[in-house]
């Protein structure tokens, strides 16, 4: 946990750099403890180290104080992260106002996040989530992957790649490319369904 943690603030600090140039070309731990969006990644790691915790009584007080600090996020951050959320180190919430990550969410290394972003699937490392941003049906997306703001993501996402619109498509190195749907139980095993492109239909 504290590994995960100490990244995270470490990421976080390049991130405000970068944002917001100090005069003193440096952030302090103090000022990244004391930001609001730094909040819910110390509750989410709290979480994460809770549930791994196989001694009960201790599994149970540690339980206790997630779920008590549950409140003082969704009000003071106006966050829901679910403690159940695995997400690796690194992790930067830039502005946390309406931010909602599943419980069944799997992400990588150096994930960044905006406001007004509903999360849910499995992630690879370096993605990043614009303002607004959503996915639904619990995607795969792969690594190096930026998705720009109030796209709506519904399929599968390759790496190295953007992802831009309702629904959402591709614009890599290639131009614009098409993305496949998820297997659903009402189609035949190993088939998918592609969603329209605009631009070609």
């Amino acid at each position: 946990m504290l590994e995960n943690l100490r990244m995270d603030i470490a990421r976080t600090k390049a991130d405000l750099l970068n944002r917001v140039p100090s005069p003193r070309r440096s952030v302090s731990t103090l000022r990244v403890l004391l930001t609001v969006t730094t909040w819910p990644v110390i509750w989410l790691r709290c979480g994460n180290w809770a549930l791994r915790r196989k001694h009960k009584p201790a599994r149970w007080v540690a339980l206790m104080v997630v779920f008590l600090g549950k409140p003082v996020m969704q009000l003071f951050a106006r966050v829901l992260i679910s403690h159940k959320a695995q997400i690796g180190p690194g992790f930067v919430i830039r502005s946390s106002y309406g931010l909602l990550i599943g419980p069944h969410t799997q992400i990588g290394r150096n994930f960044t996040v905006e406001a007004g972003c509903v999360i849910a699937g499995v992630f690879g490392d370096n993605v990043y989530f614009a303002p607004g941003a959503k996915t639904l049906a619990q995607p795969r997306i792969g690594n190096n992957v930026q998705v720009t703001a109030n796209s709506l993501v519904l399929a599968d996402i390759r790496d190295d790649c953007t992802v831009y619109g309702v629904p959402a498509r591709v614009r890599g190195a290639d131009g614009v490319s098409r993305l496949e749907r998820p297997p659903t139980p009402s189609s035949p095993a190993g088939m998918t369904a592609q969603l329209p492109d605009p631009e070609r239909d």
